[in-house]
Parts: structure tokens; sequence; C-alpha cells
């Protein structure tokens, strides 16, 4: 759902996929079951060449369907499902980097697998390819919900190794980016922030409030503090709640403030407070 909502033209879709050498597999199974086409050898080299011009992601794959790029790069169509919805591959795990096209960002409906050993190599390879590129954006982590105890704590390592500005827990992450009805936490936006890491001056997904200008006037106002002399006479602006509590004090004798002088304004009084 995430890599195929719109062709996977947000860039916050998936854009390559870390999985733990233990459940590759099985998930690379599930992925052919719900139509991600797997390229290889020759046409994969195809892919590559179309799929980025001059170091850059070629427009024509941007939001295009995967049967359409597959057939504008000149891929074999006999084998590929008519069902067909992204173009997949399988990269070396040092296949990471400003010669490896397939560890850009695509904004297509392409998807690049990467095999970890464990979930900490899988957390060092989200971190350089998050560097290759993607630096302050978005990451996604699908983990087992039924330990939560152990989740939070992958959730805890990627914040910490991972630089981004959004990490989206199972969640398809182009949805829930943008702010959908997946989670609560993100604001409703097509405009994502990358904070100071990825050279921006917002980390947040860039809303209304973000666009208007404010105007903040300052008037001059005394620091409060507490000025006795004689004692409890209280002077500073806002002193009059805080004189009042002191003056309802009892005395160590037992003996409280039978009188209080209050000189204010025509404010407080309308408060009820004098």
């Amino acid at each position: 759902m995430g890599k195929t909502f719109d062709n996977g033209m947000i860039c916050a879709s998936e854009q390559s996929v870390v999985i733990e050498q233990e459940v590759y597999d099985d998930l690379k199974e599930k992925f052919i079951n719900r139509g991600v086409h797997f390229v290889y050898g020759e046409d994969r080299e195809k892919l590559a060449k179309f799929m980025r011009k001059d170091n850059k992601i070629n427009p024509d794959v941007v939001g295009k369907s995967a049967i359409e790029i597959a057939r504008k790069a000149g891929i074999y169509m006999g084998t590929m499902p008519d069902g067909t919805v992204i173009l997949g591959t399988e990269e070396e795990r040092f296949a990471i980097g400003e010669n490896y096209p397939f560890s850009h960002e695509k904004l297509s409906p392409i998807l690049s697998l990467f095999k970890a050993t464990d979930f900490d190599d899988a957390i060092n390879l989200c971190d350089k390819l998050t560097r290759n590129g993607g630096i302050g954006h978005t990451a996604a982590l699908y983990t087992d919900s039924d330990n939560t105890e152990e989740s939070k704590a992958r959730e805890a390592k990627m914040v910490k190794s991972v630089p981004v500005s959004r990490i989206l827990v199972n969640s398809p992450s182009s949805l829930a980016a943008i702010g959908s009805s997946f989670n609560f936490k993100i604001d409703p936006s097509f405009s994502l922030g990358v904070g100071t890491l990825g050279g921006s001056s917002v980390s947040k997904n860039v809303g209304p409030m973000h666009l208007l200008n404010f105007v903040d006037v300052a008037e001059r106002q005394e620091h409060i503090e507490w000025f006795n002399l004689p004692s409890r006479i209280f002077f500073n602006r806002g002193c009059l709640e805080e004189g009042l509590k002191e003056c309802g004090k009892m005395y160590a004798t037992g003996d409280r403030d039978q009188r209080v002088m209050i000189i204010s304004g025509k404010v407080n009084k309308k408060l009820g407070k004098c």
C-alpha cells in the first residue's frame, strides 16, 4: 500500500527495504504474491539505466506504472504477470552509494531489497541508505507488534541511529508520513520538512502555521520578584494574588493580618480581586 500509492511518487514512500535474513525469503514471497516482479541480469541493467539519467532520476519513471516503466526500459515482458504493480531488485549489502542506482530515491514503483544478518545490521544498512540522499527525511519500521517491550527497544535504537525526522511504525510510509488515518502524530501535509539535518529549518510536516508571519510585541516588564521593605509589602506587577496568599498566612504566634491595603487599578477591581 505504501509503495503502490500514487505509483510511489510521494517522497516518503519506501525506496528500499532492509530485511533480516531470518524472514527474508518469506517476505520476498509475500511481495511476489502481492504483485512485485523481480528483475535480474540484463533486465535489471536496463531498468537501472532507464531509471537514472545523468546520475539523476529520469522524469519518465516518476509516478508511472510498473508495466509502463518496464516497457519503456525494454524489459522482457514474457514472464511479467499482468497484475504487476512494483518492479523489484535484490541488492548486495555493499551496493549503497553514488554509483549504485538502486540505492537512491526512486519516486516510482521500483523497490530494492537488502538482506541484513540481524536487527543491528539492518539499522546499520538503514543508516547508510539514509545518508545516501535521504538525511532528515523518513524511515519506516515494520516489527512484531505482539512483543511491546522489544518493539519499543527497536524503535528507540532506530531513533538514535538513523538520521531522519519521522519514523513510522507498522504503517504504510507514504500514507502515514503525509498525515493520514494511520496515526495522529503527523500533521496532514504534502510538504515534509527534513530539519537542519537535511538543510531545512523545519523538521515537521509543513502546515499553514509555518507559512504565516507573526509580529511579537513585547513591552518592558520587570522581572517578578518579591521585595519586602518593610515586611509584607509587595509592589511588582502581577503580585496581587501572591500577596493575598501571603497575607492570609498565620504567624508563629497564631495571629493573622486583620487589615490589608491594596493599591490597584480598574481591571483588578472589575475582576473582583480587590
